[in-house]
């Protein structure tokens, strides 16, 4: 069975809170990750309602669904040049960045994209296990408004039972009584 275990929203600052998302990102996590790229239906783009998939490299999943996002939604059009040059069959809707782009030429591209002004927010959120818990620190190294959503609370189920096990609190720190300094 697959397994969401991230989702990325991209589009606009919203004038309120928020993000007026024109495209959505799924990772799929089985025998390996798989990124799903799709319009959300807000608008109209250059996808026409197709699904682009990618299998990113495991050491730089949330990387490679930032070039991913850069490539197809952003659309600079140096960075594609240089995708086109190094990704085989970038222009379609399927890539393997195990096989289909060298790791030096991946790299190369990697440094473009993060130098990248990407003028669209991405709200991440992370589930438990996720590939990409652990690589959110690159996040600092982009040029693009950006908002994660991590478990703070979680609440399963003990073996098949109605009992559970609860990890975290449903408070956020507004909430929480203030300390006096």
């Amino acid at each position: 069975m697959s397994n969401i275990t991230a989702s990325l929203l991209i589009g606009r600052s919203s004038t309120k809170d928020g993000i007026y998302a024109t495209h959505s990102m799924y990772l799929i996590e089985e025998e390996k990750p798989v990124w799903f790229l799709q319009e959300t239906g807000i608008e109209q783009t250059e996808l026409n309602g197709s699904c682009v998939t990618w299998v990113p490299r495991s050491d730089s999943v949330l990387e490679d669904g930032l070039m991913m996002i850069a490539l197809y939604v952003v659309k600079n059009k140096d960075f594609v040049d240089l995708a086109e040059r190094y990704i085989h069959g970038v222009g379609g809707d399927k890539a393997d960045l195990n096989a289909d782009v060298k790791k030096e030429n991946l790299e190369e591209l990697r440094n473009k994209c993060r130098n990248l002004n990407f003028g669209k927010k991405v709200a991440i959120t992370v589930l438990e296990g996720s590939a990409i818990s652990g690589q959110l620190p690159v996040l600092e190294d982009y040029r693009l408004p950006v908002e994660v959503c991590i478990p703070q609370y979680v609440r399963r189920p003990k073996d098949q039972g109605y009992d559970y096990t609860v990890t975290g609190s449903l408070r956020t720190q507004r909430d929480m009584p203030q300390l006096q300094h």
